[in-house]
């Protein structure tokens, strides 16, 4: 079969290969380089990095750089405007768009066919009829509408009031490469934080409500009681992805109180370390969550989850490898918690079962799902 010609672009809020995260970025570079292994030819566009990347962040994608000068929201447009040039030198077969739901209008006139990945779908303003009006126009210009997860399908054909053939799933993936068990790297990063005996518990993600950071800290303060030998670590910003350095918050400071640890935003070649160094995962989100890569990257390491029925969660984490608890509800995170903590057979099960349970969402797989989807599309 022929090779394509893919571009990739997404919303103009973090450089692709930013060293601190953020999950539309990383998908639409791991993305990008497993379609370049598989014979693809692949732009990346990306706003602009205010220094130079790190060594190896491209993973082999060629990545073509936009300045940008006005703010968010205003600046997704211009990074879509300024790319158009580019574009048309590359000439693709197909132009990926990422949360960017305008990309469609403002790429009009380069002849390719056109598809959004989206893992959210209530954007700013739509409260107001005549906004949600235009996005809806906006969105009906793609060829195809990729949500993460049935949950995401779902939820935004209701919203948007589109039939639900407008939609195709294209899951968000894992690198299974990285995201491994490592039974060395485990052990030296327990003796780093000085957690080598105790049961830990982690959370990796933005610090905050809607992700139910709160809910875990509560749940971690009724389990801290009951099993001494417990250890609380939670990483990510306390804010969005996007600031380097640890910008302490009220609810930051309740880690610390509850005998837990915040260690920040974590660089991305150290994510794995900390996935390895957990007992257990927790990922309490409240709302919105559409599909869950931190639940991937956990499974895909050996680590368990224990996770909100919520969203896009339970078409991640099976029965095999976690358990599924209600959303905002600490008592209940906390009977799960410590049950594990006090039966290391499950946790020991579980680990064993979640690398196989994250493989289906290896970025190759991935790659060849959206070939399918891209030839299905130009074939219209």
């Amino acid at each position: 079969m022929s090779a394509m010609r893919i571009a990739h672009i997404g919303p103009a809020s973090l450089p692709v290969g930013y060293k601190f995260g953020g999950a539309v970025e990383r998908r639409m570079i791991e993305l990008a380089a497993a379609q370049v292994a598989r014979g693809d030819e692949v732009l990346l566009v990306s706003m602009s990095p205010d220094g130079p990347r790190e060594p190896g962040a491209a993973k082999g994608v060629s990545i073509h750089d936009v300045p940008c000068r006005t703010r968010r929201p205003i600046r997704d447009l211009e990074l879509l405007a300024r790319a158009r040039g580019a574009l048309r030198r590359f000439a693709p077969d197909v132009v990926h768009v990422h949360n960017s739901a305008a990309g469609a209008a403002m790429l009009a006139g380069i002849p390719a066919a056109k598809v959004l990945t989206f893992d959210y779908f209530q954007y700013r303003g739509t409260a107001r009829p005549a906004v949600k009006a235009a996005y809806r126009r906006a969105l009906q210009q793609f060829d195809l509408l990729l949500p993460v997860s049935e949950f995401c399908a779902r939820e935004a054909a209701t919203w948007w009031n589109l039939p639900r053939n407008a939609f195709t799933v294209l899951p968000n993936g894992v690198n299974v490469e990285q995201f491994r068990p490592d039974e060395e790297r485990r052990a030296a990063v327990r003796r780093k934080y000085d957690i080598d005996d105790d049961v830990v518990i982690g959370y990796v993600g933005r610090v905050c409500e809607q992700k139910g950071s709160d809910t875990l800290v509560e749940a971690f303060r009724s389990v801290k009681g009951r099993f001494a030998r417990s250890t609380l670590l939670m990483a990510g910003p306390s804010d969005w992805f996007g600031t380097a350095g640890p910008d302490p918050t009220p609810l930051t400071d309740e880690i610390g109180r509850v005998g837990g640890r915040w260690l920040g935003p974590v660089p991305e070649d150290e994510l794995a370390d900390v996935f390895r160094s957990l007992d257990v995962c927790a990922m309490p989100t409240r709302q919105d969550e559409m599909f869950g890569m931190a639940a991937a990257e956990a499974l895909s390491s050996g680590t368990p989850v224990v996770c909100s029925d919520q969203g896009g969660l339970p078409e991640v984490v099976p029965s095999t490898a976690g358990v599924l608890v209600p959303p905002g509800d600490a008592e209940e995170l906390a009977r799960v918690l410590l049950a594990l903590c006090e039966d290391a057979e499950s946790r020991a099960r579980f680990a064993a079962a979640a690398p196989e349970a994250a493989r289906k969402f290896t970025w190759p797989a991935v790659a060849d799902q959206a070939d399918r989807i891209y030839r299905e599309v130009a074939r219209r």
